[in-house]
């Protein structure tokens, strides 16, 4: 079975929990990418995660929080 284009890679989606950003993560978990996904919404964010992981057998890490807040990229 040929591999897909992005096996190996990991994506970062920013607003995955909905819109856009969901159909984004869609997009390169179907094309292989383990994916980051983060959003303000956690349990839509772990829905869409879930969803990922099942339907495409993909990597999925979340991280629920604020980008646009002041020092929201540290843990």
């Amino acid at each position: 079975m040929p591999t897909k284009p992005g096996t190996g890679q990991t994506a970062l989606i920013t607003g995955a929990s909905a819109g856009i950003g969901v159909d984004l993560a869609d997009c390169f978990a179907q094309g292989g990418y383990d994916l980051i996904i983060t959003a303000r919404s956690g349990p839509a964010l772990d829905d869409v995660a879930k969803r990922l992981r099942e339907t495409h057998g993909v990597k999925v890490e979340v991280i629920t929080g604020d980008l646009g807040a002041i020092n929201a990229g540290r843990k």
